[in-house]
């Protein structure tokens, strides 16, 4: 959320479209991954999801906001020679962040 002019925080959304998807070179699986991987890189409220409109696409829009869920890995990090070695540390990857699909301009599903 973000602070709005009289002090009440105003929630910001990411829109992520399945509908460009299908014209690209990637999969739709992959642009979907994509879109959500970099829209969450801005910290949104929300992601609002046009164009699921199948069950197979929601499906889908399930299964690649599953894989992305917020968790702590060991990352492989490389050296200055090109040989990788596990990072000490673990860092945090994914995103949790609740994901609205829209149809027909309406709340169609919350995931």
């Amino acid at each position: 959320a973000r602070e709005a002019g009289g002090g009440a925080a105003a929630l910001t959304g990411a829109s992520v479209y399945l509908e460009a998807a299908q014209s690209g070179p990637t999969t739709l699986e992959e642009c979907l991954e994509n879109q959500l991987r970099a829209a969450a890189e801005e910290a949104p409220d929300c992601f609002l999801v046009t164009g699921a409109d199948t069950d197979e696409k929601i499906e889908l829009l399930r299964e690649v906001v599953r894989r992305n869920e917020k968790r702590m890995v060991r990352l492989s990090v490389p050296d200055t020679t090109g040989t990788y070695f596990t990072d000490e540390e673990d860092t945090e990857i994914g995103f949790d962040v609740p994901t609205v699909v829209l149809r027909d301009g309406e709340i169609h599903e919350i995931i």
